[in-house]
């Protein structure tokens, strides 16, 4: 099965920033296709910053291996913690 990267993109959305979805069936979600799931850890880590997965864990949207295996993928380029927005 080809790997779509709209859907990719979509999944790792609405796993780690709104909830509407999550890897696997449960809490009443059917879950993403499996073959999609390292794709979707590997676009959440490249593109959100650390307090983003970390709330997404936090709100039980993710499981504590999901947020590992999601936190183990990101590299010292990809996002790490917000900036701040306070005035220095």
């Amino acid at each position: 099965m080809a790997i779509l990267s709209f859907r990719v993109s979509n999944y790792a959305l609405n796993i780690n920033m709104t909830g509407q979805q999550r890897y696997t069936g449960r809490d009443n979600f059917t879950g993403i296709p499996a073959e999609y799931a390292p794709h979707v850890k590997a676009y959440a880590a490249k593109n959100y910053y650390v307090d983003d997965i970390d709330r997404a864990f936090a709100n039980g949207w993710l499981t504590a291996e999901e947020h590992q295996d999601t936190l183990d993928l990101k590299t010292e380029s990809d996002p790490q913690f917000r900036p701040s927005t306070l005035n220095e």
